[in-house]
Protein backbone atom coordinates (compact mmCIF):
# COMPACT_ATOMS: atom_id res chain seq x y z
CA UNK A 1 0.00 0.00 0.00
CA UNK A 2 1.57 3.47 -1.11
CA UNK A 3 1.80 5.88 1.55
CA UNK A 4 0.44 9.43 0.72
CA UNK A 5 2.75 12.36 1.81
CA UNK A 6 0.38 14.94 2.74
CA UNK A 7 2.95 17.75 4.42
CA UNK A 8 6.40 18.38 5.99
CA UNK A 9 6.72 19.48 9.17
CA UNK A 10 10.72 19.27 9.75
CA UNK A 11 13.70 18.93 7.53
CA UNK A 12 17.20 17.90 8.64
CA UNK A 13 19.92 20.31 7.09
CA UNK A 14 23.52 19.16 7.92
CA UNK A 15 26.56 21.81 7.01
CA UNK A 16 30.05 21.82 8.05
CA UNK A 17 29.81 25.83 8.42
CA UNK A 18 27.21 26.49 10.67
CA UNK A 19 27.46 30.75 11.20
CA UNK A 20 27.25 30.76 7.51
CA UNK A 21 24.63 28.62 6.87
CA UNK A 22 22.83 30.68 10.11
CA UNK A 23 23.86 33.53 7.87
CA UNK A 24 21.95 32.54 4.50
CA UNK A 25 18.84 31.54 6.18
CA UNK A 26 18.38 34.94 8.78
CA UNK A 27 19.68 37.40 6.69
CA UNK A 28 19.35 36.41 2.88
CA UNK A 29 16.36 34.67 3.18
CA UNK A 30 15.00 36.59 6.37
CA UNK A 31 13.50 33.48 8.42
CA UNK A 32 13.80 33.75 11.65
CA UNK A 33 15.75 31.97 14.19
CA UNK A 34 13.90 29.97 16.38
CA UNK A 35 16.36 27.92 18.91
CA UNK A 36 19.54 27.30 19.17
CA UNK A 37 22.25 25.10 20.82
CA UNK A 38 25.62 24.52 20.41
CA UNK A 39 25.57 22.48 17.25
CA UNK A 40 22.85 23.78 15.39
CA UNK A 41 19.35 26.28 14.80
CA UNK A 42 16.10 25.24 14.02
CA UNK A 43 14.69 27.88 11.72
CA UNK A 44 10.93 28.62 10.47
CA UNK A 45 10.30 28.57 6.81
CA UNK A 46 6.48 29.19 7.01
CA UNK A 47 4.90 25.63 8.14
CA UNK A 48 8.09 24.37 8.16
CA UNK A 49 10.84 24.02 10.79
CA UNK A 50 14.68 23.85 8.90
CA UNK A 51 17.21 22.24 11.57
CA UNK A 52 20.49 23.16 10.31
CA UNK A 53 22.79 21.41 12.31
CA UNK A 54 26.58 20.32 12.54
CA UNK A 55 26.93 16.54 12.45
CA UNK A 56 30.37 16.22 12.85
CA UNK A 57 29.88 18.17 16.70
CA UNK A 58 28.14 15.20 17.59
CA UNK A 59 30.47 12.26 16.37
CA UNK A 60 28.79 11.62 13.46
CA UNK A 61 30.20 11.99 10.00
CA UNK A 62 29.57 14.86 7.54
CA UNK A 63 27.46 13.84 4.51
CA UNK A 64 25.26 15.40 2.73
CA UNK A 65 21.23 15.13 3.25
CA UNK A 66 20.43 11.66 1.16
CA UNK A 67 16.89 12.86 0.70
CA UNK A 68 15.46 16.15 -0.84
CA UNK A 69 12.02 17.42 -1.41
Amino acid sequence: MPITVERVDFLSIPTRDLPRARRFYEETLGLPVDHETPTGVEITAGQVTLAVWRPEAVGMPFEPAPNHV
